[in-house]
């Protein structure tokens, strides 16, 4: 597609550069092949059905992602959420999808971190996509940082702590569920039962990124 004047002039100030390292790269690209040839797919389905990750947890992902999570950055948001489309995209049985939406984070941290990393995910994954986008989830309780948390705390930290706000909005919907990161499925798992729950056809989750375990047989 020919490029018109204005997108070229800003093309020369501000030409596109690698999500990763920020070397410019050819326009329509977001990674460069150095990088590139660094990243890891990871396995569809990890650690659970219906999810799917962009690249495993490691550099130059992981330094990344860490740095997204400090600061808003909608480039870096719309970098990967059109990687994140394309990958979905090339996974068969998967959509159409009437809705996609995020993990949701309490009012209160939402407010001191000043945005959700994953509603900005969410909505460039829907622009990509074609698609709606839409809140409907809430959490209804501060949770410990599922980090600092063992896979069993972590599922016995998020249980019941997500709601659908409205289950008009998902009953018999295809829902995109977004996240940045997954290492158990904890959070997703509790989620997607909410979704389930207030009435959606199916959900499907997709992430950035997934922390694999050192020794991961598929």
């Amino acid at each position: 597609m020919r490029q018109n004047p204005a997108s070229k002039l800003l093309a020369v100030f501000f030409p596109p550069r690698c999500v990763f390292c920020r070397a410019i790269i050819p326009s329509g690209e977001s990674v460069c092949g150095w990088c590139q040839k660094k990243t890891v797919e990871p396995p569809p389905h990890f650690p659970m059905k219906d999810c799917f990750a962009l690249y495993a947890y490691q550099k130059p992902v992981s330094d990344a992602l860490k740095s997204f999570k400090t600061r808003e950055q909608p480039a870096m948001a719309r970098a990967f959420g059109g990687m994140m489309a394309a990958r979905l995209s090339r996974t068969s049985a998967t959509g159409p999808f009437d809705l996609a939406t995020e993990v949701p984070m309490t009012l209160r941290d939402q407010r001191r971190r000043g945005f959700n990393q994953s509603q900005l995910l969410a909505k460039s994954v829907a622009r990509a996509l074609h698609i709606r986008h839409g809140c409907v989830l809430h959490k209804l309780r501060q949770t410990a940082p599922q980090h600092t948390l063992g896979r069993f705390e972590r599922m016995r930290n998020v249980a019941g702590a997500f709601a659908v706000r409205k289950p008009e909005q998902v009953r018999g919907k295809r829902i995109l569920l977004i996240d940045d990161i997954v290492t158990t499925g904890s959070t997703l798992r509790a989620c997607r039962k909410a979704l389930l729950e207030a009435g959606a056809e199916l959900v499907v989750c997709m992430t950035a990124a997934a922390s694999l375990p050192e020794r991961y047989d598929p």
